[in-house]
């Protein structure tokens, strides 16, 4: 029976957050009726989007043992290069500390250190984010907390664009990935039933007809801080795309997910700060996530990220592994180790191939890449006014069938670790022209 003291005991304290102390000194008895999403909600309430401040000077700090650096872009203000990249920093900056230390000491280390807000715990370190007075050089505070002793790393809060992986096609019948795959046969062990995936992207239009009765286990807007994960902007439809390929229901209606019956966890972030990332990933986690669908991938792999998902990987679902499946992204380019979160040996990395069994054309590719599976014309949910179902295509619909052939695995038997459930991949999926 799930235990609703051990989710609250096991959530960070964030920030000032004084509901969170009350939550973990309530008996159960009070946490019934919706426990997991108020539990939830009521710990990501101390997070405020904080002003931006003005920056003309470059920033320097470390990521995987070298030193980067950020030259400011000729508009000024906390806009930056690194290399082709675009990017925004704000008054935080992101700090990795020894478990050892407590939130004061922390906040001690730096007199320019107004607040600080814990993002992930991991075995012996755990990460926050800090927010700098205006009045303070975020370059100095960087320099000077990288010498103090217990600090294990400092970065700068960056904001970048997340390259979302699809492609548009043209009107054509959707091809049957689910015959293609024998994915039928695997629902006769069930269709997703126990397992809870989470997707991290933009809005999920869960009102759809084909997802309205998706089993939703916890959602959370990063940008309103609210438990509504619905989209907000014109350009959020990305998520109802991935969502369909996964939990569209077998209403004889549009496509059919590949695992209808699992428990949605749905995080929108629209607003790709380090922080936000970190954060959206400790959300799946304390919800409980057995998969977790990223179809996209950031323009700078940074060091924090990847320690995450190595620990959702190495010590998730109880040491068996979480699957962290990202789409490789369609940049036609050989990928090289350690260039985006889709070429990490622990993560489920998945690019497109086309009816021939060949690497599609668009589809990023190289040796780091390790599945390969349909990503055009898949039929799907859409927010259109105008089309609730559209094909669906790129490596961004490549990575949800892969979730949900996970999910389905996972469902049949729960026991499986990542390695088992990679080892299961490479025997559905096969090996590309």
């Amino acid at each position: 029976m799930f235990n609703c003291c051990h989710l609250v005991k096991r959530i960070p304290s964030f920030g000032s957050l004084r509901l969170y102390a009350m939550l973990r000194k309530l008996p159960c008895a009070y946490l019934k009726g919706g426990c997991l999403k108020s539990t939830l909600f009521a710990f990501l309430l101390s997070l405020v989007v904080l002003p931006l401040t003005v920056a003309a000077e470059s920033l320097s700090f470390e990521n995987f043992s070298q030193t980067l650096q950020l030259q400011p872009t000729e508009s000024g203000g906390n806009r930056y290069f690194s290399g082709d990249n675009e990017l925004r920093s704000g008054d935080r900056i992101i700090l990795k500390v020894a478990k050892v230390l407590e939130k004061e000491d922390v906040l001690a280390l730096d007199v320019a250190m107004t607040g600080i807000t814990e993002l992930y715990r991991l075995k012996e370190s755990v990460y926050y984010s800090a927010n700098i007075s205006e009045s303070a050089s975020l370059s100095q505070v960087i320099a000077t907390l990288a010498d103090k002793k217990g600090v294990h790393l400092v970065q700068p809060d960056l904001l970048q664009l997340k390259g979302r992986h699809h492609g548009n096609h043209a009107p054509r019948p959707p091809i049957d990935h689910i015959q293609l795959l024998g994915i039928a046969e695997m629902w006769q062990k069930g269709k997703g039933e126990h397992v809870k995936v989470a997707i991290i992207d933009d809005g999920f239009a869960l009102d759809h007809e084909d997802l309205k009765n998706t089993r939703v286990a916890f959602q959370y807007d990063m940008q309103s801080q609210s438990r509504d994960a619905s989209p907000k902007l014109d350009a959020d439809s990305h998520g109802t795309q991935v969502a369909g390929i996964i939990f569209a229901q077998h209403n004889e209606v549009g496509g059919n997910g590949v695992a209808p019956n699992a428990e949605l966890i749905a995080i929108r972030d629209t607003e790709t700060w380090t922080s936000n990332l970190l954060l959206g990933f400790n959300l799946a986690k304390l919800a409980g996530a057995d998969v977790i669908n990223c179809s996209w991938t950031s323009q700078l792999l940074l060091e924090p990220v990847v320690d995450v998902i190595n620990d959702l990987a190495q010590n998730g679902r109880d040491g068996k592994g979480v699957a962290v499946v990202f789409s490789a992204g369609n940049g036609r380019s050989e990928l090289q180790a350690y260039s985006s979160e889709a070429t990490l040996p622990n993560v489920i990395s998945v690019g497109s191939k086309n009816l021939k069994g060949q690497i599609a054309r668009f589809s990023n590719h190289g040796e780091h890449i390790q599945y390969y599976t349909y990503g055009q014309r898949i039929l799907t949910t859409s927010t259109s006014p105008d089309h609730q179902y559209k094909n669906f295509g790129g490596t961004s619909a490549s990575a949800p069938i892969v979730s949900g052939l996970v999910a389905l695995m996972l469902s049949a038997d729960n026991r499986l670790t990542l390695a088992q459930i990679k080892k299961n991949l490479h025997n559905l999926l096969g090996k590309v022209g």
